[in-house]
């Protein structure tokens, strides 16, 4: 019931039974009881015309609210470390320009009421304890997982910050040394394996460069291709769109740059790493084979076993599957692909990599 009541609020003694299952007469002496010892409190009201008991929790408590001032957003939470001495934004570099402002002695005098600043996750812990997940826990964490990754520490039933405040910022624990640069000006940061951006590029090259001989094939290249995104590459001939894609695969080595692939700097040493990273290319007239039909190609290497036997039925349904994910117009896939036009090919040899 008191359960019920923090999620939605005061309601009357009908509306609980009909929430909570309970027969309207333990609603009742429920309700009693816990008015009683001060847990909730009673009050005559009126719904849809009719004499109710309006329950609602004890407002003595007070309110958490928060206002979270990110990079992106304005939602007083701040998605920053805040410093535990000074009460302030304590990285210059995760939300710039706001590092040092006075926030909540400004909205202190402004509403006429005490406001302390605080990380976002520390305050999410914190609603947590007074009436979420975390009531009645000693030990435990809440963990933000959003664009970034972030944590509130409770210890002993309160949210514990550390001596500068930045006890729960896991998001900028150093995985790799060498990794990519994080938002705090770190290389490697947990944020830069599993926040948004590792999430959402799932390949970028940055100034790559590469010559043959005399010959220049790549110079200061840039590319990046988010997750899901269908890309492009257009050019004249000999501009250096195979050159780049056999860069990102493996099969030449740039000169110069970076290439990250999921928000990870990688140096990829052949064809086969590149595959272990999630990255494969194909030729569409050398990838298929004439004789087989759709089936064999797209499965062709890797089928579908079933107590040993290749599974036909399973394969086929797969196949559809796939084509009609991208609006395929073939007729058969028990059709050899000699007998496909082009662009049927390509789509082929597309779901085939």
């Amino acid at each position: 019931m008191l359960q019920t009541l923090r999620l939605q609020g005061s309601l009357t003694q009908v509306e609980l039974a009909t929430v909570t299952g309970l027969s309207p007469a333990s609603i009742s002496t429920l309700g009693r009881e816990l008015s009683d010892d001060g847990s909730v409190s009673l009050r005559r009201s009126i719904r849809n015309g009719r004499r109710a008991t309006l329950v609602s929790l004890p407002g003595r408590h007070g309110v958490i609210a928060a206002v979270s001032i990110g990079d992106r957003d304005l939602r007083v939470a701040m998605q920053a470390p805040v410093d535990s001495g000074s009460g302030q934004v304590g990285s210059e570099s995760v939300l710039p320009r706001w590092s040092g402002v006075p926030i909540a002695e400004a909205l202190n005098t402004r509403l006429g009421a005490p406001v302390r600043l605080d990380n976002d996750a520390n305050m999410a812990a914190l609603g947590e304890i007074r009436s979420g997940a975390l009531s009645g826990v000693r030990n435990g964490c809440y963990i933000r997982a959003s664009h970034g990754v972030g944590a509130g520490l409770v210890i002993d039933g309160e949210v514990y910050r550390g001596a500068s405040g930045t006890a729960g910022e896991i998001g900028h624990l150093t995985l790799d040394e060498n990794g990519a640069v994080c938002a705090c000006g770190n290389r490697g940061c947990l944020d830069t394996f599993v926040g948004a951006r590792a999430l959402v590029e799932a390949v970028r090259v940055s100034h790559g460069d590469m010559r043959f001989g005399a010959v220049q094939a790549l110079s200061d290249i840039s590319l990046d291709v988010r997750a899901g995104e269908v890309v492009a590459l257009v050019g004249d001939n000999g501009a250096g769109k195979s050159t780049l894609v056999k860069s990102i695969a493996g099969v030449h080595r740039p000169d110069s740059g970076t290439t990250e692939i999921a928000g990870r700097q990688v140096s990829v040493k052949g064809p086969a790493e590149a595959q272990r990273l999630g990255v494969s290319t194909n030729f569409q007239d050398l990838t298929l084979c004439d004789n087989l039909d759709v089936v064999g190609n797209l499965f062709l290497g890797r089928e579908i076993l079933r107590s040993g036997q290749i599974d036909e039925i399973e394969m086929e349904r797969r196949a559809w599957q796939l084509l009609q994910e991208l609006s395929a117009r073939i007729p058969s896939v028990r059709i050899p692909v000699a007998s496909l036009s082009g662009g049927q090919r390509q789509t082929v040899a597309g779901w085939q990599s």
